[in-house]
């Protein structure tokens, strides 16, 4: 496996039952590996409809585990309930932002970044980049950087009644 598709410097080598590919059907990403083959090799291929079609559940379980994993590891949410880490992975939505697109909601949303990066400008025009697993609210990040960003959304009445009394960002 070539982690950057760049050079020839290979990280890991498969054997026989090994598998790959697949992170980029859960996360409906772009795939970030290169697979060479080093010697004669039979492959076995999965469509992404069939892979969705045979996984599609536990595809949902996987996005719903990490969407759990990555609120764990944000401070606001570090010290809720498992209970209350479900609620909340499970009012949010997923929100796809194109390269250099302003990030403005109406209705104010909170968000956790997938994967990709943002520029964050606060009130005094200092600017910062948050990348994965950094929370932010719509009000106070300009713009997305040159790459695609993906977000887990969720709105601010939808925090309030996952977390209740609790919430105060």
């Amino acid at each position: 496996t070539n982690i950057d598709g760049a050079t020839n410097d290979f990280s890991r080598v498969l054997s026989s039952g090994d598998h790959f590919g697949e992170m980029a059907l859960i996360n409906n990403s772009l795939r970030c590996a290169t697979v060479v083959a080093n010697s004669d090799t039979l492959c076995f291929l999965l469509h992404e409809k069939d892979f969705h079609k045979i996984l599609g559940s536990m595809g949902d379980a996987l996005e719903h585990s990490q969407i759990c994993r990555t609120l764990a590891s944000v401070p606001f949410f570090s010290e809720l309930m498992e209970p209350e880490v479900n609620a909340l992975a499970n009012a949010m939505t997923v929100k796809k932002f194109s390269a250099s697109s302003q990030i403005n909601d109406f209705d104010q949303q909170y968000y956790v970044i997938k994967n990709g990066n943002c520029i964050s400008k606060d009130s005094s025009g200092k600017t910062s980049v948050l990348t994965r697993g950094d929370f932010f609210t719509s009000d106070s990040v300009n713009s997305t950087t040159d790459s695609v960003c993906t977000c887990y959304s969720l709105s601010h009445g939808a925090l309030y009644r996952c977390i209740g009394w609790r919430y105060t960002v």
